[in-house]
């Protein structure tokens, strides 16, 4: 910094009235002052740290400042009286009205401006507007008095004194100059430091850079435009890759959605407590041929990649479990190489012909995606849907600052997305109908209270007692809306939470032989079948078994039941339903039942 004066480094506080004389420090060396008449300044936060995120969003009630103001009027009044009580003073300031070009006192302020109406006591009083941001960058501030200027002046006027044991022909050494050549050193050492900071994270973020874009899917970085628009959403030519066979054409395109528009399968409105996309996107497509197929696009953009996976999570429990819809959740598909996040299943509504729902989840960034292929008779290729969405999905993934597609792509058949309203137990679209076309599932709330107790008689165990449970629990579905099903028709299911894998395998195995044994032990009951049910879920094995048992009443009635018994992990699982001879499952639906039991247990820990 120049020595003549010229220069003007800005403070963000006039020092006090006490420090005049002083000789100005570094900011590095002395933090700035508080602002008189601001309150918060009292514990105003050192120019060196950030401010908080609430300083430029909520100034205090009644906060106004003259722009071009840097003192109070009680402090100008004080420094008038401090002239005016030292000799020389006018020789050493400028009055209040006198303009001398290169030299700008400090803390002298235009007077600021008052209205005809407003007394100058109120005015005094009145404090001035904060500014919004107070460190954005303002118009150009008033010069400051260079220290060197005022050292000039005081030595003219007072001559220098010999200091006693110095020889009169020794100069004088000046401390002002030590501190000034020390401050100049620490500046210049702490300005190479920061450059070389600045420069050490140029290189890291470049280098950072280069490595995430380098193949596709593996991260991009943000492209100007809006997150979405009607070039985001599958178009025909795209769902070409669905079924080449047919011509597919647009029927629908619309933003946001209302109890009017069209809905993928189990998928619900916005539900409370879930964070709100900006911008919704619809589109519909239909094909050719007389399957009544058609795909409906569904883009929602959230203000965040972590809303968005926040969504993506509740949607793929939605499909998952299917709760309060009639449809049957059919399949699960996991898919890898599309977008950051991606799911897929099969739904299925039974009735004289079955209409299948296929639906896609894809997450890229911000963007969540759901494609709903529906066809009548036979299900869409889940593998060509992900074709034809994925190519939506690459020209969503910049403005998103989402994954793309990878070179290459997986679909694999496992358990449905964690889905129901009881993490662990069967979901309502776990369970199909017996009727086709009519009947829906509803389950209750599990409790610890097990009241079936010794299921069809020929288990010859209580579940509410049987030792080497840690928890146990039971919950109950019931069949509505199907006029032919017998009254309470549902199924019981029975979870016990055993100390070890081994524990359980050895509850199973007594209570199967049990079963087995039935008709040796009872002249009631009859084991009419039994079949070994064994499948991997997740990496844990479900092992067990399924029967059909019928118990005698009397002399005219009988009870059918069907059971099934297994474990997973240290899990033990029962079911049981009370079917009929006229309404009861098939036994690759009571197979699917028990399997798909023994997976949800494994969801969850």
């Amino acid at each position: 910094m120049s020595n003549d004066g010229t220069e003007y480094r800005p403070r963000r506080a006039a020092l006090p009235s006490d420090e005049e004389s002083a000789p100005a420090e570094s900011p590095s060396e002395k933090p700035a002052s508080a602002r008189r008449g601001w309150t918060d300044d009292a514990q105003s936060t050192p120019a060196d740290e950030p401010a908080s995120a609430d300083a430029g969003k909520h100034p205090g009630p009644g906060f106004t400042r003259d722009p071009g103001t840097r003192t109070t009027p009680e402090q100008s009044a004080t420094d008038a009286t401090r002239a005016a009580a030292k000799p020389g003073a006018e020789e050493t300031r400028p009055r209040a009205d006198e303009k001398r070009p290169g030299l700008v006192a400090r803390n002298w302020p235009a007077a600021p401006s008052r209205s005809a109406e407003q007394p100058a006591a109120q005015q005094a009083d009145q404090p001035a507007e904060r500014p919004a941001n107070p460190f954005a960058p303002t118009e150009p501030a008033k010069k400051r008095p260079n220290p060197l200027d005022r050292v000039r002046r005081r030595s003219k006027e007072e001559p220098e004194q010999t200091p006693v044991g110095r020889r009169a022909a020794e100069p004088s050494k000046r401390g002002f100059d030590k501190r000034n050549t020390m401050a100049l050193s620490v500046a210049a050492i702490s300005a190479l430091c920061i450059i070389a900071v600045l420069v050490s994270y140029a290189l890291w973020s470049l280098n950072r850079r280069t490595e995430q874009t380098g193949p596709v899917g593996q991260g991009v970085s943000a492209t100007p435009g809006p997150v979405l628009a009607q070039s985001s959403l599958l178009t025909d030519g795209q769902a070409k890759s669905i079924d080449p066979s047919r011509t597919w054409s647009q029927s629908l395109t619309e933003q946001g959605v209302n109890d009017s528009s069209p809905g993928a399968a189990c998928i619900g409105p916005q539900p409370t407590g879930q964070p709100g996309p900006a911008i919704t996107l619809l589109r519909q497509l239909k094909a050719s041929g007389d399957d009544k197929t058609a795909a409906l696009h569904r883009a929602d953009a959230y203000a965040s990649p972590e809303e968005a996976a926040q969504m993506f999570n509740f949607r793929s429990t939605e499909i998952g479990g299917c709760v309060g819809s009639p449809l049957y959740v059919e399949k699960g598909f996991q898919i890898t190489g599309v977008g950051n996040q991606a799911v897929g299943v099969r739904l299925v509504l039974q009735d004289r012909v079955n209409e299948y729902h296929s639906i896609v989840l894809v997450r890229t960034g911000r963007v969540l995606n759901i494609l709903d292929v529906v066809r009548m008779g036979q299900p869409a290729d889940i593998d060509s849907m992900v074709k034809a969405l994925s190519q939506a999905v690459n020209r969503q993934c910049g403005p998103a600052v989402g994954l793309c597609t990878a070179p290459s792509t997986s679909v694999n058949l496992t358990i449905p997305p964690p889905g129901g309203d009881q993490p662990g137990f069967l979901a309502s679209g776990d369970i199909p109908r017996v009727t086709q076309g009519v009947g829906q599932w509803r389950g209750n709330a599990p409790g610890s209270r097990v009241t079936i107790q010794d299921g069809t008689n020929c288990e010859a165990i209580d579940f509410a007692t049987v030792s080497g449970a840690s928890t146990r629990q039971q919950r109950t579905y019931l069949l509505r809306n199907d006029p032919a099903a017998p009254p309470e028709f549902g199924i019981d299911e029975i979870m016990l939470q055993m100390e070890n894998p081994k524990s359980a395998n050895e509850l199973v195995d007594k209570i199967s032989n049990n079963i087995k044994g039935c008709e040796q032990r009872t002249l009631t009951a009859k084991v009419q079948k039994q079949a070994p049910l064994l499948t991997p879920a997740q990496g844990t094995e479900v092992k067990g078994a399924w029967y059909v048992v019928t118990q005698k009443l009397d002399q005219t009635r009988t009870q059918k039941y069907r059971v099934g018994i297994f474990s997973a992990g240290q899990k033990v699982i029962y079911l049981r339903a009370n079917p009929s001879d006229t309404f009861d499952f098939s036994d690759e639906a009571w197979i699917g039942v028990n399997l798909r039991a023994g997976e949800r247990s494994t969801q969850i820990r």
